[in-house]
């Protein structure tokens, strides 16, 4: 999708009969991907980022910006044969570049570079055609174990303006949002904050809050 918007373009794929998942959630076509863009579609929202919030030039700009020498995928196991090919697969780069993103609060914070490997691992279960093209594919991961890595230097900054201290049923929601749509308790009123529990995450030296 970062080098070629026309998905008729596209010679590893299926694009008629493509179709595309994460996490065993909403199913996207080549056209959606185009539109919407691999990172949101990959990241959708989560505490740490509501890519919904960026376009998909920001969205490839921020994460070209963050890895500045590239980000290098490779295969490292391979389970099974076509027609069902399950494999398991790492992307690794170094963050040499500042990442910035909205994050669920709604404000947009701003990460300075670890200079350090970057490594995320996952799982993918593709279906091919007997030409061998891609018609479904399935992605598993967890997409908090990237922006943990970067947000090393400053692991409060997606969190400011979040209250630290929630009810239990809040917290419990908060806990899921990590690996789910957030969007269910952006209702004030699941929060329930008492004014002497207000007390909101601070930005660090190496983050700023923009």
């Amino acid at each position: 999708v970062s080098h070629k918007l026309d998905p008729r373009q596209w010679e590893t794929v299926d694009v008629d009969n493509y179709c595309f998942s994460c996490n065993g959630l909403s199913k996207f076509t080549a056209d959606d991907l185009v539109k919407l863009g691999t990172y949101s579609v990959l990241i959708g929202k989560t505490a740490y980022c509501n890519a919904s919030m960026m376009t998909l030039s920001e969205s490839q700009m921020a994460f070209m910006r963050a890895f500045g020498e590239g980000f290098a995928w490779e295969l490292i196991e391979l389970y099974s044969g076509p027609p069902n090919v399950t494999f398991k697969w790492r992307h690794f780069g170094r963050m040499t570049g500042y990442f910035s993103c909205p994050s669920f609060s709604g404000y947009t914070y701003k990460a300075e570079p670890t200079n350090k490997m970057v490594n995320i691992y996952g799982i993918c279960k593709a279906t091919v055609s007997s030409d061998l093209k891609i018609q479904d594919l399935q992605v598993f991961f967890d997409i908090n174990q990237l922006f943990a890595q970067f947000t090393e230097l400053c692991p409060l900054a997606p969190f400011a303006n979040i209250p630290i201290s929630l009810n239990p049923s809040a917290a419990n929601q908060m806990k899921e949002s990590v690996v789910d749509d957030t969007s269910s308790y952006a209702d004030q009123s699941t929060l329930a904050v008492k004014p002497e529990q207000s007390t909101l995450n601070q930005q660090s030296t190496t983050c700023a809050i923009i």
